[in-house]
């Protein structure tokens, strides 16, 4: 046991001395247990989980800004993963697969895993916790639903004419009218940002 702490419902820390902090090369992860106690002291449930110590920040590398992991600079290499199943389109077939394909990662050399527009199940992340992946988060973009947004249309459909309720000229076709949107990630997959991308520094549970 590393450290322990006592608290109501309010935040409070718990201190770990001489931590061990995680990175790629040495992903340590602490265990966690957190017990809720009643009026008479007693346990009345207990949840366990676990965490890592890392320190995520920026500084001047050779003039140029850098992400860095607990100080230092760390070249970040790895691939942009879209998180597709041919089996289960955006769904993995078990948890084995999941772990297998970040096990890949590790296994041609990366240190990283770009998560593209989509949002992993916990045991996702976890595992790369576990084998030392930094992961680049994108997050996917909402859609507008408004009475402004211009229709969708399949393609090699004719435009709808505009309506009127004032004139009663023959109305003009709108213009079609297109749409891109693209996530809001920073940088490559193979080359550190400017400045640094969203990392996770907090973890869920396994």
């Amino acid at each position: 046991m590393v450290g322990t702490a006592t608290g109501g419902f309010t935040e409070f820390s718990v201190p770990v001395p001489n931590a061990r902090r995680w990175s790629p090369d040495d992903p340590f992860l602490y265990d966690l247990k957190v017990t809720l106690l009643g009026a008479s002291g007693a346990a009345v449930d207990t949840v366990t989980s676990y965490f890592g110590m890392r320190e995520i920040g920026k500084k001047l590398v050779d003039g140029v800004l850098r992400p860095t992991l607990n100080g230092e600079f760390v070249f970040q290499i790895g691939t942009l993963d879209q998180g597709f199943w041919p089996d289960g389109l955006y769904t993995a077939p078990t948890d084995a697969a999941l772990a297998s394909d970040l096990q890949k990662h590790k296994d041609l050399g990366f240190n990283m895993v770009r998560k593209h527009i989509k949002v992993e199940p916990a045991r996702w992340y976890y595992h790369a916790d576990r084998l030392g992946l930094l992961v680049w988060q994108d997050i996917p973009p909402p859609r507008p639903s408004t009475p402004t947004a211009p229709r969708r249309r399949s393609p090699g459909s004719r435009p709808r004419p505009a309506r009127s309720s004032t004139s009663t000229a023959s109305p003009r076709p709108s213009s079609p009218t297109s749409r891109s949107t693209r996530a809001g990630a920073s940088g490559t997959s193979t080359t550190p940002a400017g400045s640094p991308p969203t990392w996770r520094t907090t973890t869920p549970g396994a």
